[in-house]
């Protein structure tokens, strides 16, 4: 696929897809950069019902709907603490969810980028260890980075970007202040 980024912004839908993709954009800038679990989720939640909308009016219809799936997924993760989203299968389910997704809306090899960046990102968001979360985000990021690339999205491509910054940023900002409490005074 040939994108000509010219044309992101050549028609009243393009221009309400990527105003979309900034708001959506504007969320994410901060995901990855929160420490506890339950605000990095519900962040995620509200962005990705804006790439939803988003993904769509560009005609990226793999990435919206892996979207809405992940928009319960988030939603059901956010409520890990009580037992009815505990349950081992929960993951599963939203894998298999996006793998129907996929097939629904096959647009050829570009739409495996979204079904692995969101099947990596069930188990990260699964995880309560936020280190761990993010380890396992940056292949995830990386995957729908270069399918914002090639469907042409300019938010996203910056947000996944800025996302995958984020996150090492947030792991150099742990290893200092770790580094800091281990020093004697």
């Amino acid at each position: 696929m040939n994108v000509d980024f010219s044309e992101l912004f050549s028609s009243p839908q393009a221009t309400v897809a990527q105003c979309f993709g900034f708001g959506a954009m504007l969320i994410a800038f901060v995901i990855y950069a929160f420490r506890d679990r339950r605000k990095i989720l519900f962040s995620k939640m509200i962005a990705d019902a804006l790439w939803v909308v988003h993904y769509a009016l560009l005609g990226g219809y793999s990435g919206a709907i892996i979207n809405c799936v992940n928009v319960v997924r988030e939603g059901v993760f956010y409520h890990k603490d009580q037992k009815w989203a505990q349950h081992p299968l929960w993951p599963l389910l939203f894998v298999g969810a996006n793998i129907v997704s996929v097939c629904l809306t096959w647009a050829g090899p570009i739409s495996l980028l979204p079904l692995f960046g969101s099947c990596i990102n069930v188990l990260a968001l699964w995880c309560t260890n936020t280190v761990h979360l993010r380890w396992l985000s940056l292949p995830a990021l990386t995957a729908w980075l270069i399918y914002a690339i090639l469907i042409g999205s300019l938010s996203s491509t910056l947000v996944n970007a800025i996302s995958i910054g984020s996150i090492l940023f947030s792991f150099v900002r742990d290893f200092v202040a770790d580094a800091r409490k281990k020093q004697p005074k």
